[in-house]
């Protein structure tokens, strides 16, 4: 898999898009009212004006509000159509609904009724730019999304959406957003979604998603939230169409976004600098205003940043502010440094002492350091090298090992040699449904069907297969019981065939069966060389990833029922697959819990399924349902009952977490 492709999968989108982050990760769609321009409450600005008692309904172009209430607090609208309220509104004060001004005059001494100006915003002004921004069409907009902030009630959310999958969304508030408002939106942010920095860029302080390239933009202004997007697997992407949607939006709404940094310095070549017990050097600067890049080494690491870009090492972040040169001195740099929290992990993509498979080792902490290791050929002991001994790296818990092992036929590139023309097998292994025969040098094996007869009088079958065993380059053979019995050297299969068509590109798909074999590796066994990379996700693990390259670390092991599955594809493929509805005898259907917040699953059932019927167990839990097809995101709408598709997959927003019991 190229880099390109890999930067892309960071976010998939992270549905395969960023632009999904609008709505897996952090959005769910809301039905506020508007917070709108103040004006004038005095009875000579007002289109119209009259007086309305407690507990009264009025009218005004179109839209009917009532007075639900009037004391000393203020008055309390209710628009009828919606059940939206407006609270505690005072003399002289004003609000907006839709495209229509609300403004009170006065209230009456015994709080008995309230004298109302009324009038219709016609200003030009729009809150998104709808219009062709450089390259970029503009296509259209509509209501947006909702980020929840603390103690801001959100008012009005818009969205609109530009050619080549760009889009942009503008959030309204009641009241300022703060820093301290937006820190703990981040922060809940950032358990879902990785790749968000703070960076300043293009002159302006916001958080970037994705890494060169970047994919999205996120700040705020005001009592407003902003945030660009789009996503790297499209023919129309390019940086320089990123650079002007955010230089356009961002300049309508400057970023009121500082950094959150606990430590500032200056530093020049040459220094070095300690901040929380951890010491680094500025070994070079350039201050050409086309490069404005800083070299920092951490003994041995070295880091090469521009102005704007961050690092983390050893539980500390390193943001690169600025770097100046003054006439006739010589270039500095301002860094400013924070804590970040750690968490250790290891990862070894060959699954660990796997010795006929090179692997790479991944250990440390995302937000410190990684270190990585290769299995290599070649071993001192006492001081003498041995070519034929292999340095095979692992995970032991959370940190990493290594050993020596001899490899009995030489060692190459990583891993012992596997002499492979002196044992075939043609069932390519340890395949108990498919009757298989081993060629060896010595002779030749035939895996065979026995029995072992019980004491109440039955028979347990087994199939004696026989597979070439890597470690001693000879046949080897194991016993399998095959549960629906032995016939001509291989089990019976069990349960139902399932065929999953997936097109070139991104898929969503599912599957309604409990497989017989629902290990990865064997689950894609034979479209194995199509396929790019598997991903699933669940609210409280995160997402989990299968690449079918053993050098790319992984961390998805089966194929469940009720889970749903993002796979790129390198062309169209078939996947052929087999299971039962139930496990057990009698048959049991599993089920499958959900966690709050966004969950991919798939439907248990053979046939198409009403939303109602297929989530009963979770009615009332769930608010957001969506679904992938022909290249896009749909929204489904559940308030029309929605049929739902085995072998799809779909995105489910838990309001609370939930089982789904089929």
């Amino acid at each position: 898999m190229n880099n390109e492709k890999l930067k892309g999968y960071a976010l998939i989108s992270v549905f395969a898009v960023v632009s999904v982050l609008l709505v897996v990760f952090i959005i769910d769609q809301i039905n506020e009212p508007t917070v709108g321009r103040a004006f004038d409450v005095v009875a000579e600005e007002c289109d119209q004006t009259m007086i309305i008692a407690d507990g009264q309904e009025f009218t005004y172009n179109n839209e009917t509000f009532e007075i639900i209430n009037i004391d000393e607090d203020g008055v309390d609208f209710e628009v009828v159509e919606s059940g939206l309220k407006y609270e505690d509104k005072q003399e002289k004060e004003s609000f907006e609904y839709e495209n229509v001004l609300i403004g009170i005059i006065s209230i009456s001494d015994n709080n008995s009724a309230v004298e109302l100006c009324l009038g219709l915003d016609e200003s030009e002004e729009t809150v998104l730019i709808e219009e062709d921004i450089g390259e970029l069409e503009y296509l259209d907009s509509a209501y947006g999304e909702e980020f929840d902030l603390q103690d801001n009630p959100s008012v009005e959310g818009y969205s609109a959406r530009y050619s080549d999958m760009f889009s942009a969304l503008v959030q309204i508030y009641e009241n300022e957003v703060t820093s301290d408002m937006f820190d703990i939106l981040i922060e809940d942010i950032s358990d879902d979604v990785e790749g968000i920095e703070i960076e300043t860029h293009l002159g302006y302080n916001v958080y970037v998603i994705g890494d060169d390239p970047y994919l999205g933009a996120l700040w705020y202004s005001g009592n407003k939230i902003i945030l660009i997007s789009t996503y790297k697997e499209n023919e129309g992407y390019s940086g320089h169409k990123m650079d002007s949607i955010f230089e356009a939006y961002v300049e309508k709404y400057p970023s009121d976004l500082e950094f959150p940094v606990e430590d500032c310095v200056s530093l020049v070549e040459g220094e070095t600098y300690r901040y929380s017990g951890v010491e680094f050097e500025v070994e070079a600067i350039d201050a050409d205003p086309e490069e404005m890049i800083v070299d920092l080494s951490f003994g041995e690491l070295r880091f090469n940043k521009r102005v704007g870009q961050s690092l983390t090492h050893d539980g500390i972040r390193v943001i690169v502010s600025s770097i100046t040169q003054e006439t006739g001195m010589e270039p500095s740099v301002y860094l400013c440094m924070e804590n970040v929290p750690t968490e250790e992990s290891c990862i070894d993509s060959d699954g660990g002492k796997n010795y006929y498979v090179k692997g790479i080792v991944l250990w440390g902490d995302e937000s410190r350091s990684q270190y990585r290791a290769e299995d290599k050929c070649g071993y001192y002991i006492d001081g003498v090298w041995h070519d034929n001994l292999l340095d095979e790296h692992y995970c032991n818990g959370t940190s990493w090992s290594h050993e020596s092992y001899e490899c009995p036929n030489g060692c190459e590139d990583g891993a012992c040699v596997i002499l492979e023309e002196e044992c075939t097998d043609s069932d390519s292994g340890k395949n108990y449904y498919v009757k298989g025969t081993v060629d060896t040098t010595h002779g030749i094996y035939e895996d065979q069907c026995i029995g072992e007869e019980l004491e109440d009088g039955s028979t347990k079958e087994y199939v004696m297969e026989y597979f070439c065993n890597p470690e001693s380059e000879d046949v080897s053979s194991i016993e399998y019981e095959c549960t629906n019995g032995c016939e001509d050297g291989a089990c019976i299969e069990a349960g139902t065939t399932y065929n999953v068509i997936l097109d070139e590109g991104w898929n969503l798909f599912s599957i309604p069966y409990v497989l017989v074999d629902k290990d990865i590796e064997n689950v894609f066994a034979d479209i194995k060389e199509d396929v790019e990379v598997v991903y699933t996700y669940k609210a409280e693990s995160g997402w989990k990833v299968w690449n079918p390259d053993p050098n790319i670390p992984s961390n998805l092991e089966t194929i469940e029922p009720g889970i749903a599955y993002w796979i790129y594809m390198e062309e169209n493929s078939v996947l052929n697959t087999r299971g039962t509805i139930g496990v057990g005898e009698p048959e049991v259907i599993p089920t499958f819990d959900l966690d709050e917040g966004w969950n991919l699953v798939g439907i248990h059932s053979e046939i198409q399924i009403r939303s109602s019927d297929a989530l009963e167990n979770i009615e009332g839990k769930y608010s957001s349902l969506w679904t992938y097809e022909a290249g896009q995101l749909r929204k489904l709408n559940i308030d029309m009952d929605p049929l739902l598709e085995p072998g799809k997959g779909y995105w489910i927003y838990m309001k609370e977490a939930g089982t789904i019991v089929p």
